[in-house]
């Protein structure tokens, strides 16, 4: 689950792929990204660009980018750096697109073989027990203000799974052709911004957690109200958010390795009330905007799973119904 809120700050120029130069022809136009005020990455491998006039959502522009069969990684991560420059993973792990008014130029993360000045670590305990280091290899992006880096452990411990001890960073966007190496004392502060984000309403009654995890509400009167998950992935109430109205949503899931694995939520309209709607997965946006994967009451895919749709609302306000997605991006305010 990805909730995220949204940035405005300056950013940089160029349109060439990390490392070696990308041929001019590469670049793909893309016009209605200029006037887009959001983007889904659709599942058929399309960049989807939308206008929102008040609460009129229009298509105005698709473009495509991956082969639908390599689009089990397209839109994982779709950031926008700032208005003018968006990020959207390709067709590989390592295949990324820039998306900017001039159109769509494919960047590289830079390769394992970039990090190997990376330092072995010591034995952090030369007189105890010997714990030998791997290299790492792979990586992931990093958003940092309006730069993107490509983050990559250099060496690890495989004790207790892969603990990484040093690692380092290669600027993706703006292009660095010399490809440095930076230490995480290298790395640029993050920008302050004060971005509008989410803000939730007041809340309207009270929930909590009850001693064994689960989400309870309190009503007027009588015993706290147990909420419950529309999936049997997990039962345990994580974050809530409040609509104007007075309306919730209530997280469900479990708890991972480092934070709390949402499975699906539900809005409440009040304490024992029926839920309005629920889903699996939500993103949560600036003036109201929201995007999620809502279940279809009655309704199950192909592969017998809880069917979905993915939609757009401000506030509780349905807005458009989006393309099967893997991730949708509200571009920053001006």
């Amino acid at each position: 689950m990805l909730v995220l809120g949204l940035v405005a700050c300056g950013g940089g120029s160029g349109s060439k792929v990390v490392g070696t130069p990308t041929p001019p022809d590469d670049t793909r136009p893309f016009p209605a990204f200029a006037r887009a005020d959001f983007v889904v990455a659709a599942l058929t491998g399309e960049l989807v660009a939308f206008t929102l006039e008040g609460d009129t959502a229009t298509e105005i522009g698709r473009l495509k980018l991956v082969e639908t069969d390599e689009g089990y990684t397209f839109g994982e991560p779709l950031w926008f750096l700032d208005r003018d420059h968006l990020v959207v993973r390709g067709g590989s792990e390592t295949a990324y697109w820039i998306v900017t008014p001039a159109g769509a130029a494919p960047l590289t993360a830079p390769s394992d073989e970039t990090f190997a000045s990376i330092p072995r670590p010591t034995n952090p305990d030369p007189e105890g027990e010997v714990w030998e280091v791997e290299r790492g290899h792979g990586g992931r992006p990093v958003r940092r203000g309006a730069e993107l880096y490509w983050e990559h452990c250099g060496w690890g411990y495989a004790a207790d799974g892969f603990q990484c001890e040093a690692a380092g960073w290669v600027r993706m966007w703006p292009l660095d052709p010399a490809q440095r190496v930076l230490t995480r004392e290298d790395l640029p502060p993050v920008p302050v911004t004060s971005a509008k984000v989410w803000v939730d309403g007041l809340p309207a009654f009270t929930v909590s957690n009850d001693a064994s995890g689960l989400p309870t509400c309190m009503p007027p009167k009588g015993d706290p109200i147990v909420l419950s998950p529309v999936t049997e992935y997990g039962d345990t109430g994580g974050d809530r958010h409040w609509f104007a109205n007075g309306a919730v949503l209530v997280e469900f899931g479990d708890f991972g390795l480092d934070d709390f694995v949402v499975s699906s939520f539900s809005v409440y309209p009040s304490c024992g009330a029926d839920p309005l709607f629920s889903g699996l997965q939500y993103q949560l946006f600036r003036d109201g905007l929201w995007v999620a994967n809502e279940v279809i009451p009655g309704a199950l895919s192909d592969s017998g799973d809880l069917a979905t749709v993915s939609r757009l609302r401000r506030q509780l306000q349905p807005l458009v119904d989006l393309p099967e997605n893997r991730g949708v991006a509200i571009r920053p305010a001006p």
